[in-house]
């Protein structure tokens, strides 16, 4: 058998092809079971976001921000709204509810009992839509007006500009009528 240069014998060429078939097959079990980690915290997070949109059907005040989107990829989320949203994170069993700030996200709550966290989301929703109601201005559709208030300063303007233009009116109608 010959010796290349280093004085090994050559490598032959089906102990290399063995090798990359062997990390092949490992790299498609990992994938494998990291596809099926994901199906699984994204069926999970899919039974949330059922339960979550039947408490939110039907109430206007909370379809009006409220998302309920469920995305995949590298990490599944149900968004729960712009700003927060549910991962399976660090185990696929294991609730967290997260809200992104302006440079990290915060996790609010984690459990890994569905209920407990249908409970909390159902608090954080309620809590968003009072914060909301605050921050919105009053609802007209009762059909009366507020009366519409004004300064001092605007009705003492108002009542000089007045006066003074009757007077001037007066003077014009005395100076027409009087004639040459």
């Amino acid at each position: 058998m010959g010796r290349n240069q280093s004085g090994t014998p050559p490598a032959s060429p089906g102990k290399l092809d063995k090798a990359i078939s062997e990390a092949r097959q490992s790299q498609g079990m990992h994938f494998d079971a990291r596809r099926d980690g994901l199906d699984a915290e994204t069926l999970r997070l899919e039974v949330l976001r059922l339960e979550l949109a039947s408490l939110v059907k039907g109430r206007a005040e909370a379809e009006k921000f409220i998302d309920l989107k469920l995305f995949s990829g590298e990490r599944p989320r149900l968004w729960i709204d712009l700003v927060s949203y549910v991962v399976m994170a660090p185990t696929p069993r294991h609730y967290q509810l997260m809200r992104d700030r302006q440079d990290s996200s915060e996790i609010l709550f984690a459990s890994d009992n569905r209920a407990e966290m249908v409970e909390v989301v159902t608090g954080y929703i309620a809590n968003r839509i009072l914060t909301r109601e605050r921050q919105l201005p009053p609802d007209d559709s009762s059909g009366r007006k507020e009366e519409q208030k004004y300064s001092s300063a605007a009705l003492i303007l108002a009542w000089f500009s007045g006066f003074l233009l009757g007077v001037i009116g007066l003077f014009s109608f005395g100076v027409w009528f009087a004639g040459p």
